[in-house]
């Protein structure tokens, strides 16, 4: 299928078109077709994760403080991907966030509520501002296709506020779940999963045309140089690394998150870098003085003095910028440093 409507002459697509991959770059990139540059660029379209709060009677979106790659490429990236993606922009300030309903993941509150009726309720009625979530959202979100929804944390059979049968072209829903939780609230997602699906059953027996989509768990976690990191900024940037429909898969990824961190450690301390090394050499020696200098001032002190209290103010250990981490310590490739060490 030709798209003519984002079509770039060659000579254009010559000035700035290069696909560069590290050191290299493929020149004969803009001398491909236009219908086959094309497709490589909607290819090249990555899902992201757009955050909404409806708070005040406002959508208030945030999302990766980068933009998406194929906006800075070249003017024909950028147009294949508004054409394809419909990206619409959400949010001015503090960054530009664009959001693509057929692409992203719309992540927000389904504001859960008990399925079984309380009388205090009749008095005092749940606000209504996650139930019009789907009435404030501009009409072209009604055609998403994928959103995100925080878990129900309750051990009760729950129900979403947010009437999620209005968004009509809806394809998955994704329950999110943080990567080194996914254990431990593995039962909590499944549950949300449960709650989900009988949602969209009930709504069917009313509507029979309604469409149930995909329910899953979504798997959030730090992608890249990220995720060698112990500590991350408030900037929340994690990717959803995985999608799980059940038990079984979710404890094979937290299976593979622990050979991973293995591996890490293993690969880390295995040939210990110079700087590291030196490191705990340094501490070793500063160990050894601080040992010596202890043991002459014990024999320095006088017969008059009880206790060391009373003894001049002695260094019992070395500054801590000094010594070894204590992971890196306990690794035992670094052992033999402390070998000798009394």
């Amino acid at each position: 299928m030709t798209i003519t409507a984002i079509d770039v002459a060659p000579s254009e697509a010559e000035d700035t078109v290069a696909i560069s991959t590290g050191e290299s770059s493929f020149s004969l990139f803009p001398q491909f077709p236009a219908e086959i540059r094309i497709k490589i660029w909607e290819a090249a379209i990555a899902p992201r994760i757009i955050k909404c709060k409806h708070s005040n009677n406002l959508n208030i979106f945030t999302g990766p403080s980068v933009t998406l790659p194929l906006f800075n490429v070249c003017q024909e990236s950028r147009e294949t991907a508004f054409f394809r993606g419909e990206y619409k922009l959400v949010s001015a300030s503090p960054n530009m966030i664009y959001f693509s309903p057929i692409y992203d993941y719309l992540w927000f509150d389904a504001g859960w509520s008990s399925l079984i009726a309380q009388a205090s309720t009749i008095h005092n009625p749940p606000s209504k501002s996650q139930e019009d979530f789907a009435q404030s959202v501009p009409d072209y979100m009604l055609k998403l296709r994928k959103i995100m929804v925080h878990p129900n944390w309750s051990d009760q059979r729950m129900k979403p506020t947010v009437q999620l049968t209005k968004f009509t072209f809806l394809k998955t829903i994704l329950v999110a779940a943080d990567e080194r939780s996914i254990g431990v609230q593995s039962k909590v997602m499944l549950d949300t999963i449960y709650d989900i699906k009988m949602y969209y059953n009930i709504a069917k027996r009313d509507n029979p045309s309604i469409q149930i989509p995909q329910t899953a768990v979504g798997c959030l976690g730090w992608t890249g140089a990220d995720g060698r990191r112990i500590y991350h900024s408030n900037e929340d940037n994690r990717q959803l690394v995985g999608i799980f429909e059940n038990y079984s898969a979710m404890k094979d990824h937290q299976q593979m998150l622990r050979e991973e961190e293995w591996r890490f450690t293993r690969d880390r301390f295995t040939n210990p870098q110079a700087k590291f090394i030196a490191k705990l050499e340094r501490a070793r020696e500063l160990s050894k003085k601080i040992q010596k200098s202890k043991g002459s001032s014990e024999m320095s002190l006088h017969p008059r003095h009880s206790s060391v209290e009373e003894s001049p103010r002695l260094i019992t250990e070395p500054p801590e910028d000094e010594l070894p981490a204590y992971r890196e310590a306990a690794s035992s490739n670094v052992s033999q440093f402390f070998r000798g060490w009394t």
